[in-house]
């Protein structure tokens, strides 16, 4: 059953696990690039423009999953109600 109380928190869950894995992947690969290049101004502002492209795209995934978790907890409570009524 899609639409049982659990489901929207679970999808939640993996949400929060995605933006912690989104900044823990944030810091390491700046660490890794300051520690390989320094901070020479042509390698550092292309990998830092790399960096936040891949940022970007793992906070719009999380995002994302925390939009369907929205949008089942929404069903859930209209499948609720429809029990009631009948």
């Amino acid at each position: 059953d899609p639409f049982n109380q659990e489901s929207p928190r679970r999808i939640r869950r993996i949400s929060y696990f995605t933006f912690g894995m989104a900044a823990i992947n944030a810091v390491m690969e700046l660490v890794r690039h300051i520690s390989v290049h320094g901070f020479s101004a042509p390698f550092f502002w292309l990998s830092m423009t790399t960096f936040l492209l891949r940022a970007a795209q793992t906070l719009l995934l999380g995002t994302g999953i925390l939009i369907i978790a929205f949008i089942l907890e929404v069903g859930v409570r209209l499948q609720q109600e429809q029990n009631l009524t009948v």
